[in-house]
C-alpha cells in the first residue's frame, strides 16, 4: 500500500516561529534597507527624466536650450533627496520648497523682476530662439507668473513594490 509520512520536528518549527516572531518585532534592519532602494530609485528617475511607472516627464525650457536635463540645472534637487526611517515605515522626500510644483505642477505666483547687480534688466524682444530681435531695458518687469507641468519624481510605482517585498521577505524569513 502507498502512503505518505510526515513527520514536523516541532522544536524545529518552534525555533523558526520564535525567530520570525523577534524579526517581525523589529523591521528596523528591513526599514532602513527600504529607504536605501527607494532613495536609489529616486535618484534614477532624475537620470531617466521619468516618474513613477517610467512615466516621462515633459522637457523644460532650459533642458532644451542647454541640452541639459529636465530638473537637473544645479543637482540640488535631486541631492536633497532623503529618507528616514519612522517607528512603523519610511518616508522619503525632499525639503526643498520648489520640489512641490515640480512634483504636483501649478502656476507661479506673478512678481516684479528687478535687476540684481545692474541698474536696468537687457533683454531682446523679437526672435529670441534665433538670437535676434530688438534690445531692450527696463528697470523691473512684470513677470506673469509660469506654467509647470507636473513632473512626479517621488511615489512608489511596482518595481518599488517588488523590491519592497523582497526586502521584508528576506528579513522575515531569513535563516528559515
Amino acid at each position: 500500500m502507498a502512503g505518505v509520512r510526515l513527520e514536523l520536528d516541532a522544536k524545529g518549527a518552534a525555533s523558526a516561529l520564535r525567530d520570525l516572531v523577534k524579526r517581525s518585532r523589529n523591521p528596523r534592519p528591513a526599514f532602513d534597507q527600504v529607504g536605501r532602494i527607494l532613495r536609489q530609485h529616486v535618484v534614477e528617475r532624475f537620470e531617466h527624466e521619468e516618474g513613477p511607472n517610467r512615466q516621462p516627464w515633459k522637457k523644460s525650457l532650459r533642458a532644451k536650450r542647454q541640452r541639459g536635463q529636465t530638473l537637473t540645472d544645479t543637482g540640488r534637487l535631486r541631492k536633497s533627496i532623503t529618507w528616514n526611517r519612522l517607528p512603523d515605515g519610511v518616508e522619503v522626500g525632499t525639503n526643498v520648497v520648489y520640489a512641490a510644483i515640480h512634483q504636483f505642477g501649478g502656476k507661479t505666483k506673478p512678481r516684479i523682476i528687478r535687476p540684481k547687480r545692474a541698474k536696468a534688466l537687457a533683454f531682446r524682444v523679437g526672435n529670441v530662439a534665433g538670437g535676434r530681435g530688438v534690445l531692450r531695458f527696463a528697470s523691473k518687469v512684470r513677470h506673469p507668473g509660469s506654467r509647470i507641468p507636473a513632473r512626479p519624481f517621488l511615489g512608489i510605482d511596482d518595481r518599488d513594490r517588488r523590491a519592497i517585498r523582497r526586502i521584508i521577505d528576506r528579513h522575515l524569513l531569513r535563516g528559515l
